[in-house]
């Protein structure tokens, strides 16, 4: 299973929701050729806006680590600030610590859209 990780925390929501948005369609595009996925960002976004839950990666670190835990790979998604990311940053270390494959994709907009 691939644990889907792209920068997520931003001061400004827009941001976060664009953010969101390229964590849904990336996870539906390698959904739809066969992968199974698991995106934290897709998964909890549209629910903590919903009910107030914190956004940064300190509160949802256990449950992260937790799942990723039981994946087989990490893809990055290189949207701008992934290398200055403290919850992506995280998500790498932990999986190196893992030994999983980690896999870095740029993200241009196109390939993903619908």
């Amino acid at each position: 299973m691939i644990y889907l990780a792209i920068p997520y925390t931003h001061e400004d929501p827009a941001v976060m929701d664009a953010r969101a948005a390229v964590a849904d369609r990336c996870t539906a595009l390698l959904t739809r050729i066969g992968y199974e996925v698991y995106s934290p960002i897709s998964s909890w976004h549209h629910i903590a806006k919903k009910y107030e839950l914190p956004t940064d990666y300190a509160y949802w670190k256990r449950l992260n680590d937790n799942i990723l835990s039981i994946c087989d790979r990490l893809w990055v998604i290189k949207l701008d600030g992934w290398e200055k990311s403290k919850g992506l940053q995280h998500e790498i270390e932990t999986a190196k610590g893992l030994c999983l494959e980690i896999i870095y994709e740029d993200y241009d907009g196109g390939e993903y859209d619908e």
